[in-house]
């Protein structure tokens, strides 16, 4: 399988190889605002780069939901545990959640997020990217 990614994400996984396994801690001691993610990340986003009209593929296990603070996929969900803007050109996010996959089985993640117009390439600790495309 081939990958198509922009120049601007590209740039993003030296950061991405060096940042995304260690903690981030964004809140400040004693602070009680919740972790969020930015506007621009909230909706829904289909796997892969051709356009996507909303609600998207409902079938579909690459089909991601993004709220303010959980993401629901296919067959499991995130809770945000803490996020950070570590790029503004391209926008990029090192993003650390729970990610729950049933059966009181959970996994801390530590991924990183780049967002370049429609397309949203997320980015594991192995440096595997993986985009989707912004559904309207």
């Amino acid at each position: 399988m081939s990958y198509s990614i922009d120049a601007g994400v590209k740039a993003i996984f030296f950061l991405a190889l060096i940042s995304v396994t260690y903690p981030v801690h964004t809140q400040a001691a004693g602070s009680k605002k919740a972790p969020a993610f930015p506007i621009q990340l909230r909706g829904i986003w289909q796997g892969g780069r051709e356009p996507c009209k909303h609600p998207g593929n409902m079938d579909s296990d690459s089909r991601i939901e993004i709220h303010s603070n959980k993401i629901f996929g296919y067959e499991d969900s995130s809770e945000l545990i803490s996020i950070l803007k570590i790029s503004s050109n391209p926008t990029a996010w090192k993003v650390h959640s729970k990610l729950d996959l049933g059966d009181s089985y959970f996994v801390d993640e530590y991924l990183i997020y780049v967002l370049s117009g429609e397309h949203l390439t997320v980015i594991d600790d192995r440096a595997l990217p993986f985009t989707y495309t912004s559904c309207h």
